[in-house]
């Protein structure tokens, strides 16, 4: 639980409801820093390390803002008593950590399919342009066959003329 309590015994639902709303949208916040965090810190070959010290750093922080900024508000709206000790914070880390990472790997995730998409999208379009010379290269090389067997006609045809010629005058 986030939350602190000072009363003994169960919740009612209107505290569990205020308290469920409260950590929830506390949460999605940390889901968009995760998702930030993730495009703006790259991982490649031999980062590995130093990204990870920084996603822990960062992910330290963004609990850290989460924890007393959520407590805080529900200590303003009145729907929680008072701020929690530091122990809590530091009891409930490690699984807030785990869920942070969570949701940095979903994060990278979805860029590497970006960037997988976006490579696929400009290997089809350098396919498409490959297909559009070699269509362009194959129409230039029918027309220069044309060109040529028209040249070749052109030179049949006078000979044809004159060897007609000859043959009737040979007859005359």
């Amino acid at each position: 639980v986030l939350f602190y309590r000072e009363s003994a015994g169960p919740a009612t639902w209107e505290e569990a409801l205020r308290i469920a709303v409260l950590d929830m949208y506390s949460w999605s916040l940390v889901a968009l820093a995760a998702l930030w965090l993730s495009r703006r810190i790259a991982i490649g070959r031999g980062e590995w390390a130093r990204a990870a010290g920084l996603h822990v750093l960062a992910g330290l922080a963004v609990l850290l803002i989460r924890f007393w900024g959520a407590n805080g508000l529900g200590v303003l709206l009145g729907w929680i008593p008072s701020l929690p000790e530091p122990s809590v914070f530091l009891h409930i880390l490690p699984f807030n950590l785990l869920f942070h990472f969570s949701l940095v790997g979903v994060g990278y995730a979805i860029e590497f399919y970006r960037r997988y998409r976006d490579r696929e999208l400009e290997a089809s379009q350098l396919a498409l342009e490959t297909s559009r010379l070699e269509l362009a290269a194959s129409a230039l090389e029918t027309r220069l066959v044309e060109a040529q067997l028209q040249a070749l006609k052109s030179q049949i045809q006078p000979h044809f003329l004159f060897n007609t010629l000859n043959a009737v005058s040979a007859l005359v």
